[in-house]
């Protein structure tokens, strides 16, 4: 295999898992979205008032894992994106 065939088999690899990390991210702020407004008795305008911190809502450990997650999760994708495609 030639370095030019490495290279471009690289190169889709890394297209291939780029959304990985905003999927991840969206599929994280849906679910905590929703656990917020379940909990908190919120309706769509005041969750996402809440979630952008411009209003105060009740937490407990499965809301404050899902917000952890929702950060961590896709920079640790992010990372691994880049790393992987030599960046």
């Amino acid at each position: 295999m030639s370095s030019r065939q490495t290279s471009e088999k690289i190169t889709l690899e890394c297209l291939e898992a780029a959304p990985w990390p905003f999927v991840l991210f969206v599929f994280f702020a849906f679910i905590s979205a929703y656990v917020v407004a379940k909990h908190n008795a919120f309706a769509l305008k005041d969750t996402l008032l809440a979630l952008g911190g411009m209003k105060k809502f009740e937490k407990n450990w499965l809301i404050n894992l899902l917000i952890a997650a929702t950060l961590t999760l896709p920079l640790g994708a992010s990372y691994w994106v880049i790393a992987a495609c030599g960046a």
